[in-house]
C-alpha cells in the first residue's frame, strides 16, 4: 500500500505541476522521485484525476454527499493485467469476489482434522454461524479456499462443508469469517467457478428473487429447496419429495422408485395413498399402502384370488377392497368362478350395491345372471375381475383375433348403390347430431370420402395429432411436404404459396439441393456412368461423345458419386462433343457418376455450414444475372452466366460497400453532383456584391468544394458558408493552401483556407501566417478542397 500510495504522490505531484503557467511555459525539467515517501494523507481537488490523460484511462475524485472515485474510460483488470473487459476478474483459491457481508474476525493458530468434513479447532468463533463463509488463507497442510460453515460449537469448533486438508492434519492456519455473502469463488473442489447465494429462510424475500423480489428460490434449510408466489411457499424440493405446501390435500412427487404399495405421485399429507408403477405400461393405484386396482394397456385388474360370489337375486360379486365399478362397466372373471360364469366373456355391470358388490348381466341393462347354486358357500372361489371396456354401448369397441378386419359392407352394387359410412357425432337437446364421417356417402360413384362436417380435419402420426389440419377450405402442413412436383390445379391459375396471418412463407433448401427458378430445361442425364479424374474435367462412360447440346453457362448437378464431398451443383466452363469442364475441380476419380444437366435457371443454394447462402445465373447463352430493369439489358462487357448486371436507372447503396477486386466506373459517382452554391453562401470581406462562383459535389460523406471570390474588399477578414457542417471530430480539421490577391495585388506565396470541425463557415486569410487582409482595394480567393461532412 504504501508503494501504491508514492506512486500516487508522484503522479499527483506530476499533474499539479503540469498546470501551473511556470511549468506550461517554463523548460521541460526532470524530477527524481525514486526516493520520495508518503506520510499522511493525499488530499486532491474536486474533480481531479490521476492517470495517462484527461480522455485516456484515470481515476476520478468527485466531492459528493458520498464521495465518488470513478474509474474512467478503462478496462479494469483485477488479478490481471491484461483486462478483456469493462472489469475482469481472475479469481484464485482463497480469494473470491465477495457482495455484501461483514468480515467478522481473522483466526490465526487454527488446527482442522484430515477427514470429510474438516473440523476446525479454534480459539474464537466470533459469531459465526451455519451457512456463513471461511476463507482458509494458509496453514500446513491447509488447502487455500473458500468454505462454508455447517456447524458451529460456540469458541471451539468451525465444521466446514468439505476436507479442508491437502495431506494431513491442518495446523497453524490462518481463517476469516465473513457472515451472509454472495461470493463468486475460483474452484471449491471441482475447478470451475460458482455462485453462491446467502441462505434465506423467508418465503417473502426469496434469495433468487424476481419481478417484485416476492417470487422464487430460496434455501429454507439445509438441502431443502423453497418456491415462493407472492411471499408465499408454494412448493418444497427436498431428497424425498417435491410437494405442495399450504393448508389441505395437494399433490407430492415422492423421490423413490414407486412400486404396488408405495406411491410416486402422491397426496402431500397422505403419502401412502396415490399413483404407483409396477413393471412397463402398469400403474398401481394405492390407497393406505395397499393396492387398490392395476391398471394396464389393455385392462384395469380390480384384484385377484380374493373375489367370491354370493347371491343377491341372482349373481352378485363381493371383493374385498373397493371395486370402483359403475352400472355399465364391462367386466370378466378368470381362474375359479361360480356356475353360470364363463371366462374370457364379456359380463356387465347392472347394479352397484355397495362400493365391494355389484351384480351382473350377460347383456348391458338385461337381466342379473341366475345364481345356480342355492345353499352353498362359495367363499372358498378365486376369482379375477378385470375391467376391459368402460361406460355405454358403443364408447369402446375392441376386435381381437388373429387377423382383424372390420367390413362396411352395402347390399348394394359397388358402383352405383354404395353407401357405407362410418359416421361420428353427438347428442343436443336428445337428438343426434352429426359432426363427420369416413366412408361413401353416397351412390352413384366409388369416392371415399373423410368430412369433418362441422369442425376442422385433424390428420395425424407419431409427431402429433396435427400434421395436416384442414380448415376453412385451406390446407395447413405442420412438417415438411415433399412431392416431386407441384402444379396450378387449374391451367392459367397461378400457383401461389402464402403466410397465414401474419406468419412467414419459409422454403427451406439444405446444403445438397437447390431451389431453381426460371425456364428450367432438361438438357439430359448421365444415369450413374459419368467419370471425373480428380481434375474440373467430366465426360460420358468410355469417353464417348455425350450427344448432348451443352453450352458454358449451364447448371450440373451431380446427384451420385463416390466421392460424397463431389455431390453438387457446378457451372459449364467450356462443354465439348466428349469433355465438359466445370466451373471446380472435383475430388475423387469415379466412373459412377449421376449428371444431371439443366439450361436457363436461377438457383439459391444453402449454406454449406462454412459460407452463407448463394444465388448464381446458369444461362444457356452464358449471360449474366440482371438485377433491376423493365427489360432485359445486353451487357456492354464480356460478361458471363457466374456474373451480374444490374440494370435500371439508378443503384442505391444503403451501407458500407466491399470489393474485393479493381472497380472500373466509367462516368460520374455522386450523393450530389456539382451544384452552384454561390448564391446561398454567406460572404464577410466585400463591399457590394462581389463574384462568388461557389461549387460543390457530394460523395457519400465527402464534400469537393471549388470557389473563386473576387471584388472590393471591406473588411480584414474573409468567410464564407458551405452547404454542409464538418465532422465533430478533430482529424476533421482543414487548412487548403489558396491563390489570393490583397490590395490589388496577387500574392506570391499561398493564401490559407481553414475550416474547423463541426463547423460550416470557412475562413481564408494571406497566408500561413493567418495575417489579415487589407480593408480596401481588389480582393480574389481562389481555390479547391474537400472535407468530411457530418
Amino acid at each position: 500500500m504504501k508503494k501504491l500510495l508514492n506512486i500516487i504522490l508522484i503522479v499527483l505531484m506530476l499533474v499539479l505541476a503540469w498546470g501551473s503557467s511556470a511549468f506550461a511555459h517554463g523548460p521541460r525539467r526532470t524530477v527524481d522521485l525514486s526516493n520520495l515517501v508518503l506520510t499522511g494523507n493525499l488530499t486532491i481537488p474536486d474533480d481531479a484525476w490521476i492517470g495517462l490523460g484527461a480522455a485516456a484511462c484515470r481515476g476520478e475524485f468527485d466531492n459528493q454527499t458520498i464521495d465518488e472515485f470513478n474509474l474512467l474510460d478503462c478496462n479494469v483488470g483485477i488479478n490481471t493485467s491484461t483486462p478483456a473487459g469493462l472489469l475482469h476478474v481472475v479469481l484464485a483459491a482463497g480469494r473470491p469476489v465477495i457482495f455484501g457481508g461483514d468480515t467478522l474476525a481473522t483466526v490465526t493458530g487454527v488446527s482442522g482434522t484430515d477427514a470429510t468434513p474438516t473440523v476446525l479447532t479454534v480459539s474464537s468463533t466470533n459469531g459465526v454461524a451455519e451457512d456463513d463463509a471461511v476463507i482458509i488463507n494458509s496453514g500446513t497442510n491447509a488447502t487455500v479456499g473458500t468454505y462454508w460453515v455447517t456447524a458451529v460449537a460456540v469458541d471451539a469448533t468451525v465444521t466446514l462443508d468439505r476436507n479442508a486438508s491437502s495431506t494431513g492434519a491442518i495446523s497453524a492456519a490462518s481463517i476469516t469469517y465473513i457472515n451472509d455473502p454472495l461470493i463468486i469463488e475460483s474452484g471449491s473442489g471441482s475447478g470451475e467457478p460458482r455462485i453462491i447465494l446467502p441462505t434465506q429462510n423467508d418465503a417473502a424475500t426469496p434469495t433468487l428473487a424476481f419481478g417484485d423480489g416476492d417470487t422464487g428460490l430460496y434455501e429454507q434449510s439445509d438441502d431443502v429447496l423453497g418456491f415462493s408466489l407472492g411471499g408465499i411457499r408454494y412448493a418444497t424440493l427436498s431428497s424425498f419429495a417435491f410437494f405442495r405446501e399450504g393448508v389441505g390435500v395437494g399433490w407430492s412427487l415422492q423421490m423413490n422408485l414407486g412400486s404396488s404399495t408405495s406411491p410416486v405421485y402422491a397426496i402431500n399429507n397422505d403419502t401412502n395413498t396415490g399413483v404407483g408403477y409396477t413393471s412397463t405400461d402398469t400403474l398401481s393405484l394405492i390407497a393406505g399402502g395397499v393396492e387398490a386396482q392395476r391398471l394396464t394397456e389393455a385392462s384395469r385388474t380390480i384384484e385377484s384370488n380374493a373375489s367370491v360370489c354370493q347371491d343377491n337375486s341372482g349373481v352378485e360379486l363381493k371383493t374385498v377392497v373397493a371395486h370402483g365399478l359403475a352400472v355399465d362397466d364391462v367386466v370378466q372373471v378368470a381362474g375359479s368362478f361360480c356356475t353360470g360364469l364363463s371366462a374370457s366373456t364379456n359380463y356387465y355391470v347392472l347394479a352397484v350395491g355397495s362400493t365391494t358388490t355389484a351384480t351382473l348381466s350377460a347383456s348391458r341393462g338385461g337381466s342379473i345372471i341366475p345364481y345356480q347354486d342355492t345353499g352353498t358357500a362359495f367363499t372358498s372361489y378365486e376369482m379375477e375381475i378385470t375391467i376391459n371396456f368402460y361406460g355405454p354401448v358403443g364408447e369402446y369397441l375392441e376386435i381381437y383375433g388373429d387377423e382383424p378386419v372390420l367390413r362396411l359392407r352395402d347390399s348394394g352394387a359397388t358402383a352405383d348403390a354404395t353407401a357405407a359410412y362410418l359416421e361420428f357425432g353427438g347428442t343436443d337437446a336428445g337428438s343426434w347430431v352429426r359432426t363427420g364421417y369416413v366412408g361413401d356417402s353416397s351412390g352413384g360413384n366409388t369416392h371415399i370420402h373423410l368430412w369433418a362436417e362441422i369442425g376442422d380435419l385433424h390428420l395425424g402420426d407419431s409427431s402429433g395429432s396435427d400434421v395436416l389440419v384442414l380448415t376453412g377450405g385451406n390446407a395447413f402442413f405442420n412438417g415438411f411436404v415433399y412431392a416431386s412436383t407441384f402444379a396450378n390445379r387449374t391451367a392459367g391459375d397461378d400457383l401461389l404459396l402464402s403466410p397465414q396471418g401474419t406468419d412467414q412463407t419459409m422454403i427451406e433448401v439444405d446444403s445438397r439441393s437447390a431451389l431453381l427458378a426460371g425456364n428450367k430445361t432438361k438438357l439430359g442425364t448421365w444415369a450413374g456412368d459419368g467419370v471425373s479424374n480428380g481434375t474440373a474435367t467430366i465426360t460420358d462412360v468410355g469417353g464417348a461423345a455425350h450427344g448432348l447440346s451443352l453450352a458454358a453457362g449451364d447448371l450440373v448437378n451431380i446427384t451420385n458419386t463416390g466421392e460424397a464431398g463431389d455431390i453438387g451443383f457446378y457451372r459449364i466452363v467450356t462443354a465439348g462433343a466428349t469433355n465438359v469442364v466445370l466451373d471446380r475441380t472435383l475430388t475423387g476419380s469415379n466412373s459412377d457418376l449421376t449428371v444431371v444437366f439443366y439450361k436457363d435457371v436461377i438457383g439459391l443454394f444453402a449454406t454449406d455450414g462454412t459460407n452463407g447462402q448463394r444465388i448464381m445465373n446458369y444461362s444457356h447463352q452464358d449471360k449474366p444475372l440482371q438485377i433491376g430493369g423493365d427489360t432485359l439489358a445486353a451487357t456492354g462487357h464480356s460478361l458471363g452466366s457466374e456474373d451480374v448486371l444490374i440494370g435500371g436507372t439508378l443503384f442505391e447503396v444503403n451501407a458500407q460497400a466491399y470489393f474485393d477486386a479493381d472497380v472500373v466506373i466509367e462516368s460520374e459517382i455522386n450523393t450530389v453532383g456539382w451544384t452552384d452554391y454561390g448564391g446561398t453562401s454567406t460572404i464577410v470581406g466585400w463591399a457590394a456584391t462581389p463574384t462568388k462562383n461557389i461549387w460543390y459535389k457530394k460523395i457519400g460523406n465527402l464534400v469537393f468544394v471549388n470557389y473563386y471570390i473576387t471584388g472590393t474588399s471591406n473588411a480584414t477578414n474573409v468567410t464564407f458558408t458551405l452547404p454542409y457542417t464538418t465532422k465533430n471530430s478533430t482529424q476533421a480539421n482543414i487548412a487548403s493552401a489558396a491563390r489570393v490577391t490583397d490590395n490589388g495585388t496577387l500574392s506570391g506565396t499561398s493564401g490559407l483556407l481553414y475550416l474547423t470541425a463541426n463547423s460550416n463557415t470557412a475562413a481564408v486569410y494571406t497566408g500561413w501566417d493567418a495575417a489579415a487582409w487589407t480593408n480596401s482595394g481588389t480582393k480574389t480567393v481562389q481555390g479547391q478542397f474537400w472535407y468530411e461532412a457530418q
